[in-house]
C-alpha cells in the first residue's frame, strides 16, 4: 500500500504521520480546521506548513516577502529531509520485518529436525530484532551477535532477506549493513576451510608417502586463507577508526 502523503500546494508534500504531530498548531493557525479537512481541501503552502511544524503562528513570517521567500526555502530543505528519513525508516522495518519472518521459519526448522539449541538461539536473535530500533546500526551489532552465536546460516538468510527486494541504493544505510553481513559470512567459511586444512595437516602422518604434497597443497591454500581473513581483519579495523 503507497505511504500517504499530506498535500503541500507548492513544495514538496511530506508523510502524513509527519504532520499528525503538529495537528494542534495547525488547527491554531487555520480556526480549528483539522488536517484531513484541509487535506480535502487541497492541503496547504509550503509557508503555511513552515509554520505549523515550527510551533509558529502565521504572522510576522508573512509579513514581508522576504520571509515568506524563506519560509518556502527553509520547507523545502526540511521536506527532503523528512522524506529521506521515512523512507530510509520505512525499508528498514520492512527489512526487520523479512529478516524476524525468516528466523521464525529457520527456528520452526530447526526445532523439527530436533535441534533445539539451535532452535533457542534463533528464538533468542528473533527476540532481539523485535525489540531493536530499525536503525542500520542497531541491525549490524545484532548480526554480529548472531556471528558470535555461531549462527552462520541465520546470517546467510538475513543476507538473502537484505537483498529479496533488488539491489538497494547507493546512499541507502543498508548498503554497509549488506556488506557487513557479507564479510561476516566470508570470514566464517574461511575459518571454516582453514579449520578442514589444519585438521588435514596434523592427519598427514597417517597417509602414507604422498603426505608430504599434501602438506605442501593444504599448507599454501591454508597460507591463502589467512591472508585474506588478515585482510578483512584489516579492512574492519579501518572502518572502525574512520568512524
Amino acid at each position: 500500500m503507497a505511504e500517504r502523503k499530506f498535500p503541500i500546494q507548492d513544495g514538496p508534500s511530506v508523510p502524513w504521520e509527519f504532520m499528525v504531530s503538529h495537528e494542534a498548531q495547525h488547527k491554531k493557525n487555520h480556526g480549528g480546521q483539522t488536517l484531513e479537512r484541509m487535506a480535502q481541501r487541497g492541503g496547504l503552502g509550503a509557508t503555511e506548513a513552515w509554520c505549523c511544524v515550527n510551533g509558529m503562528g502565521l504572522w510576522p513570517t508573512h509579513d514581508t516577502k522576504e520571509g515568506m521567500a524563506k519560509a518556502h526555502q527553509d520547507w523545502i530543505a526540511l521536506a527532503e529531509r523528512v522524506n529521506r528519513e521515512w523512507n530510509d525508516k520505512r525499508i528498514r522495518a520492512e527489512v526487520l520485518g523479512a529478516c524476524i519472518k525468516e528466523l521464525e521459519r529457520l527456528s520452526e526448522e530447526a526445532r523439527g529436525f530436533g535441534f533445539d539449541d539451535d532452535s533457542l538461539v534463533i528464538s533468542n536473535v528473533k527476540d532481539k530484532l523485535k525489540e531493536l530500533e530499525p536503525t542500520s546500526s542497531g541491525l549490524e551489532e545484532l548480526l554480529e551477535q548472531a556471528h558470535e552465536a555461531a549462527l552462520p546460516h541465520a546470517a546467510e538468510q538475513l543476507v538473502k532477506a537484505l537483498t529479496e527486494g533488488g539491489e538497494f541504493a547507493v546512499d541507502s544505510p543498508l548498503v554497509k549493513v549488506k556488506q557487513c553481513l557479507e564479510a561476516l559470512l566470508r570470514e566464517a567459511e574461511i575459518r571454516g576451510a582453514m579449520d578442514e586444512l589444519a585438521l588435514m595437516e596434523t592427519e598427514r602422518g597417517h597417509r602414507g608417502w604422498f603426505a608430504f604434497d599434501l602438506y605442501e597443497q593444504t599448507g599454501a591454500r591454508l597460507k591463502y586463507l589467512k591472508d585474506e581473513l588478515a585482510e578483512l581483519e584489516k579492512a574492519r579495523a579501518s572502518e572502525g577508526a574512520s568512524k
